[in-house]
């Protein structure tokens, strides 16, 4: 049998379509509590890196607005997903990155969560999520890289890092100082969040409180900040 998932999508779950095309995901129905990055995110610019692309679900929407996006994603499962949906949709200038963003280039253990798709990390313990959520299983060594290891110009990055995003930042220092892009970033770990508003003085944030409610699970808030440079 064949599923037409831009039906699926579009109808059942979200009621809207993913750039006329089709996305697959695993928890879908979460996708429209990230609509405060839209407007940073869906505007045109030469480079888009998309730090935490899971399946796509920006990169597929950006890639009609950027010149060339990079989407790195550390999730065999994702990345799978991931690929296909960029392949299904004719999207050429979307490179893939199998890796996790951190403040080195190194080998490290990354936790699969034992409930879901959302959350694989760096972190053993739950970062934003709460104890019901369950800890890490058994890690996988996976690769970490640095935006800066990247050595390009980026209009906007976009870090959904699930803890690392502190780390992801000092990574990026050299690009933030050169480039000044535009930042999406979701705070996973809520220390991250002053630290962050400390590294960057010569940003102007702006905050979302997003609110999530996974199945069967204790709901929680988890804040979104949009930054952009100003002097």
């Amino acid at each position: 049998m064949i599923i037409d998932w831009r039906f699926i999508v579009s109808k059942h779950i979200i009621n809207r379509k993913w750039e006329n095309g089709f996305i697959v995901t695993f928890d879908t129905i979460f996708d429209h509590t990230e609509d405060f990055a839209k407007d940073i995110i869906l505007s045109k610019g030469d480079l888009f890196i998309d730090c935490g692309a899971y399946c796509g679900m920006w990169s597929l929407q950006a890639s009609k607005y950027y010149n060339n996006i990079i989407a790195i994603e550390p999730t065999k499962k994702s990345l799978k997903s991931l690929r296909t949906n960029l392949h299904s949709n004719g999207i050429t200038n979307v490179k893939v990155v199998e890796a996790a963003v951190s403040s080195e280039n190194s080998l490290k253990p990354f936790y699969i969560w034992p409930d879901g798709n959302m959350g694989n990390s760096l972190y053993h313990e739950p970062v934003t999520y709460t104890r019901d959520y369950g800890v890490g299983a058994k890690p996988i060594m996976i690769r970490t890289i640095t935006i800066d290891s990247l050595k390009v110009n980026p209009t906007v990055i976009k870090l959904d890092v699930e803890g690392s995003e502190y780390d992801a930042i000092i990574g990026a220092k050299d690009t933030i100082s050169r480039c000044h892009p535009k930042l999406f970033v979701e705070i996973h770990q809520p220390s991250n969040q002053q630290k962050i508003l400390d590294y960057l003085p010569e940003y102007e944030w702006k905050m979302n409180l997003r609110f999530m409610k996974p199945n069967n699970k204790t709901p929680f808030y988890q804040t979104q900040m949009i930054g952009e440079y100003t002097h």
